[in-house]
């Protein structure tokens, strides 16, 4: 996906990580597409990490926790 044009990439990555379902079915693969948005910094990626930050209440999945600890690192930064 890093190989596209940055537009498409990050309009992309905002998409998938603005899908609940996706974050819920696929966390570990949302903590990768997180630690890869702290690298490039797309920009418009705000309203998508707010929606993660509430998954901090899902303590009995541990990897949800770890999307919303990442979402919350990258919208302090």
């Amino acid at each position: 996906m890093w190989h596209f044009p940055p537009a498409h990439t990050a309009a992309q990555l905002r998409d998938l990580l603005a899908r609940r379902e996706f974050v819920r079915h696929h966390p570990d693969v949302a903590v990768r597409l997180l630690d890869r948005a702290a690298q490039a910094r797309p920009a418009g990626l705000e309203p998508a990490l707010v929606g993660l930050a509430p998954f901090r209440f899902w303590f009995w999945n541990p990897t949800l926790v770890r999307v919303s600890r990442k979402a919350r690192s990258l919208l302090a930064q």
